[in-house]
């Protein structure tokens, strides 16, 4: 058998431990921001309607202070015949092959399919 004691201490931590929550959710608003106070504006920053170059004249940045460039030419690919490169007609063709193959195959695949289904299907009469 329990003593009052350990009854009581039993007691009072289970009112706590009930509370506890209770007192956590009390200081939360669960509402929406929007909806908690709807007539004050959110404090934003105000935008900056200078030019860019505004801006980096402002914060101490120039031309002078940035990387030089450096321009790299690519020497362009020319064919040895100086006209078609017969090597990419012949992918291209092919490409234009395949989707006309898969294109025919659809089609016939859903050509087939209703004359199936319109045969089993009974004749009204």
């Amino acid at each position: 058998m329990r003593s009052p004691r350990s009854t009581r201490a039993v007691a009072l931590g289970l009112v706590l431990a009930a509370l506890a929550p209770a007192t956590a959710l009390a200081s939360d608003d669960l509402r929406s921001p929007d909806a908690r106070d709807p007539f004050v504006a959110p404090a934003a920053a105000t935008p900056d309607l200078r030019s860019p170059d505004a801006r980096d004249a402002a914060a101490g940045r120039s031309a002078a202070g940035s990387p030089s460039v450096l321009v790299v030419r690519v020497p362009q690919h020319r064919s040895a015949a100086g006209g078609m490169d017969w090597g990419d007609a012949v992918i291209g063709a092919g490409g234009a092959v395949a989707v006309l193959a898969l294109t025919a195959g659809g089609a016939l695949a859903v050509q087939r399919r209703r004359h199936v289904a319109a045969a089993r299907t009974p004749a009204a009469a």
